[in-house]
C-alpha cells in the first residue's frame, strides 16, 4: 500500500525532495532494523539455555522474562531512534 500522491500535494520529484528517500524505502529499513532487534534479543533469551541445567531457574525467572517481553517493546523504539540517520537515509553517507 503506498501513500496516494494526491493527498500530499506533492508530485514525484518534489517527493523525492522532500523526504530524501521513497517512504517505502524508510518503512522496510525500519521494518528490518525492529525485527532485527527482535533476533538479538531472542537469541539473548536463549543463550543461557547452554548453561547447566541448575542455573536455568534463576536465568529465567519470572522478573527476568517480563523484562525481557518489556525490552521486546522498548528496544525496537530506542533502536529506531539512534538509527535514524541510516533508517532516513539508506545508509547513502553523502547525506
Amino acid at each position: 500500500m503506498s501513500l496516494d500522491r494526491s493527498l500530499l500535494g506533492l508530485s514525484d520529484p518534489q517527493r523525492r525532495a522532500s523526504f530524501g528517500k521513497p517512504i517505502e524505502m524508510t518503512a522496510a529499513r525500519m521494518a528490518a532494523t525492529v525485527l532485527a532487534t527482535w533476533a538479538a534479543l531472542i537469541l539473548l533469551l536463549l543463550a543461557p539455555s547452554l548453561l547447566p541445567e541448575h542455573w536455568h531457574y534463576y536465568i529465567y525467572s519470572p522478573a527476568t522474562v517480563g523484562l525481557w517481553l518489556l525490552a521486546l517493546l522498548v528496544a525496537p523504539v530506542v533502536v529506531c531512534i539512534v538509527k535514524w540517520p541510516w533508517i532516513k537515509s539508506g545508509g547513502d553517507s553523502s547525506r
